[in-house]
């Protein structure tokens, strides 16, 4: 169909900084003024749909959702950083008569994925092998595509299905891979991949540039990319062995767990993110929920005392039980069946036990490569600004094996949006383009429906400053390491944690005297020319 015009209104109500969303006979359009300009695009993140004028806007054009961190450039639509995948739909706009006229195709109200901008032609003997199915690897496949990479690109995944919404695995269970797929079959074709799905590598040999696969087949690479992701871990504890124990990973041990906890008494051995997410969605479920953590609240490591305090009377609220300051001594198991009956704890206490799930954390997939690589104890590649191997010019590692530059040091971060923006610089790198920078690190959690968002990265937190009502549900946590502002976060304040996001990629995050004198972040402007505020 032929583009419409459709009439937005006087364009004095779209003043400087603007971000509305308006309805005409088209439909609605988010409406952009960054720096004076005026910008059409489609409204709704395309990640999960989050309306976007509630977003923040930067001006230099780069609009990052509410919800999840996902970044896009208003000029164009296109998509900057993860978690989204694909771009917004963009348009046209002109003024005729001091009004706003959007010129726009009907059917266009879609986001729009990233174009493969090449497919693989004869005269490119290059070849990029991605070792992992994840997130990850499906963002560098994309980004190698739409950075003009002609060659042949390999990719070798453990799991049987297309690369999927890894996330969505502990936040809702009930789920089949196809349902959660990232990209459809029709779509990876798009992409010229040639794709070994359950198959696993086995060796990489660096000098000759070659891979091993367990059926002992022998592929070639010009460039590999290590994206095994994680390993869920088990603690060497006696009995995690019985059938009845599990850890999650798939879609298969997401549907396992389900399916076996209805009306059963599920114990959850770990209190972080996984652990916690899984006792949200099995609570209405199980006939009972106990939860054994070592810290004295869930979640203590990362949110501090306050915020798992809080989080901790959340979930007793729905039923489930805690045993913290404690770690699991035993796993009884029936000898006839197989099956754990009882977790007994260090302070002796027993706790009956139909189903085991461990959330005790994840390792990096990287036992294969301890005879070729130089691994650091938790198992991690370290990998330069590029995501280049240390000591390696064709060699890099993306996801949870990589441990990237950060602050002052390195860093090891478990995060959706970082992985993915992590294989999307592997991919430039690779392809000859600038890189860029890693953006600021950002993840969410959901509890009983409460979505718990986190931006920035800090291990060493001193304090934490919160603002807000925590028992409300309705607050706002800076983690700050010597009076610096190291990461932030929020439970129904949006859009605080993308706006520090920002504030953070620009470096104008303030100190924590800022936050002490009761200011608000979202009153600094997102300008690489504003002022950092004291």
């Amino acid at each position: 169909m032929a583009p419409q015009r459709y009439d937005a209104g006087p364009i004095q109500d779209f003043p400087q900084g603007c971000l509305k969303e308006i309805s005409t006979t088209f439909g609605k359009f988010l409406i952009s003024n960054p720096n004076g300009t005026l910008y059409a695009t489609s409204h709704l993140c395309s990640h999960y749909k989050a309306p976007l004028s509630k977003g923040v806007l930067a001006e230099d054009g780069r609009l990052t959702c509410p919800w999840h961190g996902a970044c896009f450039n208003v000029q164009t639509g296109d998509i900057e950083d993860a978690p989204g995948l694909n771009g917004l739909a963009s348009y046209t706009t002109e003024i005729e008569n001091g009004r706003l006229v959007i010129v726009a195709d009907p059917n266009d109200k879609t986001d729009h994925p990233r174009p493969p901008f090449c497919r693989q032609t004869t005269t490119n003997p290059h070849t990029v092998i991605i070792l992992g199915g994840g997130g990850s690897s499906l963002a560098c496949i994309e980004q190698l595509r739409t950075s003009h990479y002609t060659g042949h690109i390999i990719l070798i995944s453990s799991e049987p299905y297309l690369p999927i919404d890894r996330p969505k695995l502990s936040k809702a269970m009930n789920l089949s891979a196809s349902a959660i797929a990232l990209r459809s079959e029709e779509e990876m074709k798009k992409l010229d991949v040639e794709a070994f799905y359950s198959m696993r590598c086995v060796g990489v040999d660096k000098v000759g540039k070659k891979v091993t696969l367990e059926d002992g087949r022998v592929l070639r690479f010009d460039d590999l990319v290590i994206a095994t992701g994680g390993t869920p871990f088990k603690p060497p504890i006696q009995g995690l062995n019985a059938t009845n124990v599990h850890t999650l990973r798939t879609v298969h041990d997401a549907n396992t767990i389900l399916e076996s906890s209805t009306g059963k008494n599920v114990v959850v051995m770990g209190s972080s993110f996984i652990g916690m997410e899984v006792a949200s969605v099995l609570a209405s479920r199980a006939r009972s929920i106990s939860v054994i953590g070592m810290e004295t609240v869930p979640f203590e490591r990362v949110l501090g005392v306050q915020i798992g305090q809080t989080m901790m009377k959340l979930h007793e609220s729905k039923g489930v039980t805690f045993h913290m300051s404690n770690g699991v001594e035993k796993v009884v198991v029936d000898a006839v069946t197989n099956r754990a009956t009882k977790v007994v704890l260090r302070n002796g206490a027993e706790v009956e036990v139909d189903v085991l799930v461990v959330g005790t954390g994840v390792r990096p997939a990287t036992e294969f490569l301890k005879s070729t690589f130089e691994l650091e104890r938790d198992g991690s590649i370290k990998v330069d600004h590029k995501m280049a191997v240390l000591g390696e010019n064709s060699i890099y590692a993306i996801g949870d094996v990589a441990r990237i530059p950060y602050d002052d040091g390195t860093a090891r971060i478990e995060h959706w949006n970082v992985a993915q923006n992590q294989g999307r610089i592997a991919a430039k790198s690779i392809a000859g383009k600038p890189p860029g920078d890693l953006p600021t690190p950002y993840f969410w959690t959901v509890q009983f429906g409460k979505s718990l968002r986190y931006c920035g990265h800090s291990e060493n937190f001193d304090d934490v400053l919160v603002t807000g009502d925590l028992d409300a549900l309705a607050f706002a946590a800076y983690f700050t390491e010597n009076e610096k502002i190291k990461a932030v976060a929020t439970l129904g304040k949006d859009p605080i944690a993308s706006h520090c996001a920002e504030l953070f990629r620009l470096g104008k995050m303030p100190n924590a005297s800022y936050i002490k004198q009761g200011k608000n972040p979202l009153d600094i402007p997102l300008s690489a020319n504003a002022r950092v505020p004291v």
